[in-house]
């Protein structure tokens, strides 16, 4: 068999390999930490939440988006009620495809699952969401409030 040799014949792209290597050791170790640092901080955020009762459910319009050969899939964050532990800050996987002219349609695929459970790549990318989504929660509850207090005059008048 002709071609590429598996082992490192050449001292240098061996040398400059494990340099790369050793490099991304370091890295590997502060995203391990930072990542365990984000998890703390999306727990304490649970337990803030969990603590205001809001029960809204409630999805923001981030998308961390994936391409694959089926189409484009992409994560939703949200604020809703998880089947396997309450209510949390969460995401949903769906995929969006393209309709006529150009429009877009999504569709669910998976339950929410707790962000805490999400894969790294998902939890990192919602963590720069977080803010839009606490926006939404506030928005929803205004709007419920308001709902209420329209339903009580209506009440009140009849």
């Amino acid at each position: 068999m002709t071609g590429v040799n598996p082992t490192f014949s050449n001292s240098i792209t061996g040398t400059k390999l494990m340099g790369e290597v050793r490099d991304l050791k370091g890295i590997a170790g502060k995203l391990n930490k930072e990542s365990d640092a984000l998890q703390e901080i999306l727990s304490t955020a649970n337990k803030k939440l969990a603590e205001l009762n809001l029960g809204l459910d409630v999805w923001c319009n981030y998308r961390h988006q994936l391409l694959c050969e089926a189409g484009r899939h992409a994560w939703m964050l949200g604020y809703t009620k998880v089947h396997d532990g309450g209510w949390c800050i969460a995401v949903k996987e769906i995929e969006i495809r393209e309709e006529e002219e150009g429009s877009w349609d999504t569709e669910c695929e998976e339950e929410p699952i707790s962000l805490l459970k999400a894969p790294r790549s998902v939890r990192i990318a919602a963590a720069e969401a977080l803010s839009d989504l606490i926006d939404a929660l506030k928005a929803e509850a205004e709007s419920g409030v308001r709902a209420i207090e329209k339903a009580r005059e209506i009440a009140d008048k009849l």
